[in-house]
């Protein structure tokens, strides 16, 4: 362990010396660059076997430069089961990827790794938990998880502030504490199965796509500062949420999409949403009753060939809701809500609007789009 003893020796100089501002503290005689190439492997390496990882350890590595894969290859199952010697590793410079590990239980030996230049991947069926990562991992790029239904932790990243994107899937959680710094992300996947969004109170903008799914959503509770999101937002498949209540700061959404929610009544929590510029689709939500929540919604104005999609609603009857919108590009896609039988606020869309595509059919009531245009004949 001379090697490792040395480094740790050096990183505790470097400190002094950047808090000093006299030289009685130099140490001429140590040079960190060279102890940090002594113990640095160059180039990527992929350990697939615990064979491979034990010839790893013997080196003593305490950064990779460049690319660090966990696990065995597609076609294969690793025997990989103790991680534990690798606990000399501090930094790896690309990516981090651990995967298809069908018998490791434990990440312990990664717990002193504190940066990742790239993505952080662990797709590990039978890891425990995550706890290995603890505030000062640093990852560069995004954050995939994809592990068992029994883990219920994944450590600790409030250091970091902006991801690429933010991947969760496999598990069940009882918050997303985890996260509790990040601001700004690309893009959102999260399909383990979360209560809410608890832990991301300080995400103001999703520059992407917005995707929950998992069975157990209630609510969208915490995601207090959340305004933007340049994608699309994806609310599928949540049998326990019936309002968006959580969404009330959202102003922007690319593209919203509502769609196989069992229970979903109505869209309260989106009343302060002002702009769907690609456009909306409400889609196979049969307790849906009312869109009023629409009320200060402009739709489409800036990309072309998008619009409304109002399809297999079987409870709803208006549109009230979208009765103010008069900024609007695209087409307009009403069809299949059984007991739908007033259209009538569509009318600003079609007099103020640039329409393409029109479809309106196999509802109860079904105008055409000269009776929308004036009024009439579009209720009963």
């Amino acid at each position: 362990m001379k090697k490792i003893k040395l480094y740790f020796t050096a990183l505790l100089v470097l400190s002094v010396l950047n808090g000093c501002t006299n030289n009685e503290y130099a140490f001429p005689f140590i040079n960190i660059e060279e102890v940090a190439v002594a113990c640095t492997f160059k180039g990527d390496i992929h350990l697939q076997t615990q064979a491979d990882v034990d010839n790893f350890i013997l080196n003593e590595y305490c950064i990779v430069d460049g690319n660090l894969t966990i696990g065995d290859a597609v076609s294969q199952q690793s025997d990989i089961i103790d991680l534990s010697g690798l606990a000399s590793l501090h930094k790896v410079n690309g990516f981090l990827r651990i995967r298809r590990n069908w018998q490791l239980t434990s990440l312990n030996g990664l717990e002193n790794v504190f940066h990742v230049g790239g993505y952080l991947l662990v797709g590990s069926s039978a890891v425990e938990n995550l706890d290995v990562f603890q505030d000062n991992t640093f990852v560069g790029e995004s954050i995939f998880i994809d592990v068992s239904a029994g883990v219920t932790s994944i450590g600790s990243f409030k250091d970091i502030t902006e991801l690429d994107a933010l991947s969760i899937s496999g598990f069940s959680i009882p918050d997303l504490s985890a996260f509790s710094n990040l601001t700004k992300v690309n893009s959102v996947q999260l399909t383990g199965g979360n209560r809410n969004m608890q832990g991301l109170n300080k995400l103001e903008r999703v520059e992407d796509a917005f995707w929950v799914n998992g069975g157990s959503l209630e609510s969208y509770d915490g995601l207090d500062a959340l305004k933007y999101v340049g994608g699309r937002f994806w609310i599928y498949q949540n049998p326990f949420i019936t309002d968006l209540s959580g969404l009330e700061s959202i102003e922007t959404i690319g593209l919203l999409e509502i769609s196989n929610n069992p229970n979903l009544q109505s869209l309260q929590g989106i009343e302060n949403l002002k702009s769907t510029p690609i456009g909306i689709d409400i889609k196979d939500n049969p307790r849906l009753t009312s869109l009023v929540s629409f009320n200060n919604l402009s739709i489409g104005q800036e990309i072309e060939g998008n619009g409304i999609g109002i399809r297999n609603n079987d409870a709803l009857t208006n549109l009230n809701g979208f009765e103010t919108i008069s900024n609007f590009t695209g087409l307009v896609a009403v069809h299949d809500n059984d007991i739908l039988r007033d259209l009538c606020d569509l009318q600003s869309i079609f007099v103020n609007g640039t329409i393409g595509i029109v479809r309106i059919e196999d509802n109860f009531l079904n105008p055409t789009q000269t009776d929308l245009e004036i009024g009439t004949n579009c209720s009963i």
